[in-house]
């Protein structure tokens, strides 16, 4: 794992992209490789020349499939139980760090498309996000509106959780702005609450 996790935070879920969906990037690699050692014997009797053929064509296939696994490997979306953080590697030596809170979620969005998209069960998760960046996609997901599902059924978890969190911070402070007053004038502010709740009883 390669980010930096904050106090009483786990991850619930890694999502990447479908491997399969990188078919032509292994397939190419080990055309290279293939071809390789395939020709071997007839680029050897070639001389320097064909030492130098062979030793890029190895290079290449190594550097394409060591490129394809780094990417797969790095680039992911992690499901917290307080946040998404998107992972971005771009070739071997860039990477973009993205933190969503959920309350900022403004909407999750799975769609899957074409043949092999509804074959193979991969597509588009689509994350909408409130003010600033508009939205963060993750292409080629595996099962979408599963991944769709479990976004929404954690962000759902953390924002009740947290308006908990607010309820309980705001009756700790009128308790304590009452713990100031007198018994008598702690008396009247019972009175009133009650008649409050009265009226919201009647209300529905």
């Amino acid at each position: 794992m390669n980010i930096q996790l904050k106090q009483q935070e786990s991850v619930l879920y890694e999502i990447r992209q479908f491997g399969l969906t990188l078919f032509w990037y292994w397939t190419t690699a080990t055309i290279c490789f293939g071809s390789a050692f395939f020709f071997l014997f007839f680029l050897l009797q070639q001389g320097t020349l064909g030492e130098v053929i062979e030793g890029i064509v190895l290079l290449s296939g190594f550097l394409i499939l060591l490129r394809t696994w780094i990417v797969w490997r790095k680039t992911v979306c992690y499901i917290t139980n307080q946040r998404l953080i998107d992972v971005d590697q771009n070739g071997f030596f860039k990477r973009t760090v993205s933190e969503i809170p959920f309350d900022t979620i403004h909407d999750v969005i799975a769609s899957v498309h074409g043949f092999w998209g509804t074959l193979l069960q991969y597509g588009t998760v689509t994350i909408v996000i409130t003010g600033g960046r508009s939205e963060i996609i993750l292409h080629h997901i595996r099962k979408p509106i599963i991944i769709q599902h479990h976004i929404n059924r954690v962000r759902e978890q953390r924002l009740h959780k947290e308006k908990d969190q607010d309820f309980v911070a705001t009756v700790d402070t009128i308790l304590g702005a009452i713990d100031e007053f007198d018994l008598e004038d702690s008396f009247v502010i019972y009175k009133a609450l009650k008649q409050h709740i009265i009226r919201l009883r009647r209300q529905k």
